[in-house]
């Protein structure tokens, strides 16, 4: 689970950098 937490931490961070505003 906590493994899951970080990798969507993970991808949510790119979308952030990709996409501002997300």
């Amino acid at each position: 689970v906590l493994y899951c937490v970080v990798l969507f931490e993970f991808i949510t961070a790119i979308c952030t950098n990709v996409c501002p505003g997300f």
